[in-house]
């Protein structure tokens, strides 16, 4: 046996090939779950959306935490700070447009939904791979940068498929064996 052979797997490969492979492994569970879930249910969970409204303070907390150091390596700007804050602000118009009847309420609410959706989550979920995953930072190859985008899509798109067809993959009684709500079309369990 050679002396590369005996090497496991993190050993043979570079610190970009490396981060790459841990960073589409890392975000394809998440991604997979709330596309299932959008497909299935044609909708996004409380529960994720309050994991990235965490995220998104905790990240702000630490950027304010950081920044009275005086670190020059603090990656926030004030654009980054504004994309950090965006679903705090969302949630607030979001709880004023249940107990009102305005308009104006909810089209704000709505527009912050979708800037929440298209440009915070997005810069929450790359600064956390780049923050959890080791490696990552190394991924300088834009053919593997498109590559990772790219799963990450593939990845969404079939969780989303999945869950929009479910009753091809799994009955009713699946969902209730795992304590989840049924979907309005799986697939009724025959005895």
């Amino acid at each position: 046996m050679t002396e590369q052979t005996n090497k496991g797997l993190k050993d043979r490969l570079d610190g970009e090939t490396s981060g790459f492979f841990i960073a589409a492994i890392a975000t394809a569970p998440p991604t997979w779950t709330i596309a299932f879930n959008f497909g299935a249910f044609h909708t996004v969970f409380y529960n994720h959306l309050f994991t990235i409204w965490a995220a998104s303070i905790a990240m702000f907390l630490a950027s304010l935490v950081l920044s009275s150091r005086k670190n020059p390596g603090i990656p926030f700007g004030w654009w980054s700070i504004l994309l950090l804050i965006l679903p705090s602000i969302w949630m607030v118009f979001d709880i004023l447009a249940i107990d009102t009847s305005s308009g104006l309420v909810t089209a704000v609410s709505v527009i912050l939904m979708v800037a929440v959706v298209f440009l915070s989550v997005p810069f929450i979920v790359y600064f956390l791979v780049m923050a959890i995953v080791p490696g990552v930072e190394q991924i300088s190859s834009r053919k593997l940068q498109l590559g990772l985008v790219g799963i990450i899509l593939v990845i969404g798109l079939s969780g989303f498929t999945a869950g929009r067809n479910n009753f091809l993959l799994m009955t009713c009684e699946d969902f209730n064996v795992a304590g989840d709500t049924e979907p309005a079309n799986c697939w009724p369990t025959q005895n």
